[in-house]
């Protein structure tokens, strides 16, 4: 599972947040391990934009989604009252995964990017299976890139 960083990934939802002043460090800038967190939120949200329940992803006794690689790159330092863009990119990997591609954007720049990947079990057994339905659904609504976001309530920042 390989991917190409120059690949443009169009945004199929974007994601407002507001960087708090907990999430900075002593030096006044957001501490590293906030931008994988706001990158599964933006995942979370996603499901939730598209109808999927979070319990019937997260709580599934039929299928798990676990995070088997994930990536984060820093470009600009973000700090306390940053308004941060979060746009999320997805395409699947095989009958089994996918990946999304997030890039955050603040100031009209890209400040950092992130990459998880998703590989569907069964929870007790822990063999690969086929992703769920309804996330194969949520997955090919993602990648139809039709320019425009799930319906749903406004993102809270």
């Amino acid at each position: 599972m390989t991917t190409d960083d120059s690949i443009p990934h169009p945004p199929w939802l974007v994601i407002r947040r507001t960087v708090r002043f907990g999430e900075t460090d002593p030096a006044g800038v957001v501490h590293f391990h906030h931008l994988l967190r706001w990158c599964h939120e933006a995942y979370e949200e996603s499901l939730a934009r598209f109808g999927l329940a979070a319990a019937d992803i997260f709580a599934n006794p039929h299928a798990a989604l676990p995070v088997v690689y994930c990536q984060a790159r820093y470009h600009r330092p973000m700090g306390h009252g940053d308004v941060l863009l979060v746009h999320l990119a997805c395409r699947p990997l095989d009958s089994t995964g996918f990946e999304i591609h997030y890039d955050v954007h603040s100031h009209q720049q890209v400040v950092a990017t992130g990459l998880t990947r998703h590989l569907c079990i069964h929870p007790v057994t822990r063999q690969r299976q086929a992703l769920p339905t309804a996330v194969g659904r949520w997955l090919e609504a993602s990648t139809a890139r039709q320019g425009s976001p799930p319906a749903g309530p406004p993102p809270q920042t």
